[in-house]
C-alpha cells in the first residue's frame, strides 16, 4: 500500500504502537491496520453498516456531555435511551510512566523523528484544546515557529516541524524528517524548547503570531462550504460555545502565564526514529 511506503506514514504507525502498548484498540487511532484494510471489501462495509442498525447499543463510561450522546444516539438508533447520566468534567488520561525511546533501520535518506509529550489538558482550560492547540503552532506547522526557526534555519536539518494535538490521549506529537547524522541535535533542540517554556522564556512574537494564525483560519472557516457544514453540526451537537466567535475570543484571551502552565504539565513520554 502506498500509505505505508510514506516514510513518515511508517514512523507515525510505529510511534503509536508504542505509545499504546501494541493495544489493537487504541493503536490504529490516527492510522489504519493494515493487515485489515488489505482484506477489507466493499461487501464487508456495506455488511458493517447494516449490521450497526439491527444491533442492540450500550454505551458505558465517563464523558464530559451525556447531551452529546443523547442526541447522536436519537438521530440513529429509534430505541436508544440514556439509563443515567455519567459525567466526569475532570476525566484524564494518566500519564504512562514507563516511556520509550526507540529506533528502526530502514534505509531511507532522511530519518524520521518523533516526539511525543504528555500532559494534563485539565490544566489547560478554559477549554481543553486550545491551549495545546496554540502550543503546537507556537512550537511548529508553521516559518514563524520557534523550531522551525531553530531546526530548519540554525541546522538546515529539514524543511519543516509538524505538531499536532490529540486531546483525546492527552498527547501533543511533535515530528520531522532530519538528516540522520543531526538526529541527536534536532532532539536536544525540541527538549530545550519545552524546557525554555517551563522556564518562563516564551518568545512573544512566535507566541502572537501563532494566536493570530489561528484566528485567520477561523475567520476563514465563513468561506468555505465544507466548514460551514461542519460547524452548523457541531453547534447543534454541543452548543453554542463552539461558534466561533466564543472561539476566537479564546484563543485571544489565552496568555503568555497560560502557555507557561501548560508546559509545565508537558513530560515526553515516548519518541521514536524511523532511520
Amino acid at each position: 500500500m502506498i500509505f505505508f511506503e510514506l516514510p513518515e506514514n511508517r514512523a507515525l504507525h510505529q510511534f503509536m504502537k508504542l505509545w499504546f502498548k501494541n493495544q489493537p484498540n487504541y493503536q490504529y487511532v490516527n492510522v489504519v491496520n493494515r493487515d485489515i484494510l488489505d482484506q477489507l471489501s466493499l461487501e464487508d462495509i456495506q455488511d458493517f453498516v447494516k449490521l450497526l442498525f439491527k444491533s442492540p447499543l450500550m454505551i458505558y463510561g465517563q464523558v464530559a456531555d451525556t447531551n452529546l450522546f443523547n442526541k447522536i444516539g436519537h438521530s440513529y438508533f429509534n430505541i436508544f435511551k440514556s439509563k443515567a447520566d455519567f459525567v466526569n468534567p475532570q476525566l484524564v488520561v494518566d500519564r504512562d510512566i514507563d516511556t520509550f525511546d526507540e529506533s528502526s533501520d530502514a534505509q531511507y535518506e532522511q530519518a524520521q523523528v518523533l516526539m511525543g509529550y504528555f500532559y494534563n489538558h485539565i490544566q489547560s482550560m478554559p477549554r481543553p484544546w486550545i491551549g495545546p492547540l496554540i502550543m503546537s503552532y507556537y512550537l511548529a506547522n508553521t516559518e514563524s515557529s520557534i523550531l522551525f526557526k531553530k531546526v530548519r534555519e540554525q541546522l538546515g536539518a529539514t524543511y519543516g516541524v509538524d505538531a499536532f494535538n490529540d486531546e483525546n490521549h492527552s498527547l501533543l506529537l511533535i515530528r520531522t524528517g532530519v538528516n540522520k547524522n543531526q538526529v541527536k541535535q534536532v532532539k536536544e533542540i525540541i527538549q530545550g524548547c519545552l524546557s525554555d517554556l517551563v522556564c518562563g522564556l516564551v518568545d512573544q512574537e512566535a507566541f502572537d503570531h501563532s494566536k493570530q494564525l489561528l484566528i485567520n483560519n477561523f475567520n476563514s472557516y465563513g468561506d468555505i462550504q465544507e466548514s460551514m457544514m461542519i460547524k452548523a453540526v457541531t453547534e447543534n451537537l454541543i452548543g453554542s460555545f463552539s461558534t466561533i466567535p466564543n472561539m476566537i475570543k479564546l484563543i485571544k484571551d489565552y496568555t503568555v502565564n497560560d502557555l507557561i502552565n501548560l508546559a509545565k504539565t508537558m513530560q515526553l513520554n515516548g519518541s521514536y526514529c524511523l532511520l
